[in-house]
């Protein structure tokens, strides 16, 4: 909570895999059990959400990385 709260990239790249990408195999696992529409559903608004984030934090070098991020924040 600190390192997000001081707007540390240190903290982005935790919480995200914590709170986002962790959980979509278990997703996978109940689509492997029994499909449901509700649970299919539920499994491609995770996955948008979680490219959502990787593209807008511009984590793990996508859209840019850190260097067009700063330049952004820079141009404001």
């Amino acid at each position: 909570m600190v390192g997000l709260w001081f707007a540390k990239r240190w903290a982005e790249y935790l919480t995200f895999p914590v709170a986002t990408i962790l959980l979509i195999p278990f997703e996978i696992y109940e689509l492997t059990s029994s499909v449901s529409a509700l649970k299919l559903v539920t499994f491609v608004i995770n996955v948008a959400i979680a490219v959502y984030l990787l593209w807008s934090k511009r984590l793990f070098g996508l859209n840019g990385g850190q260097r067009a991020k700063r330049s952004a924040f820079d141009r404001r």
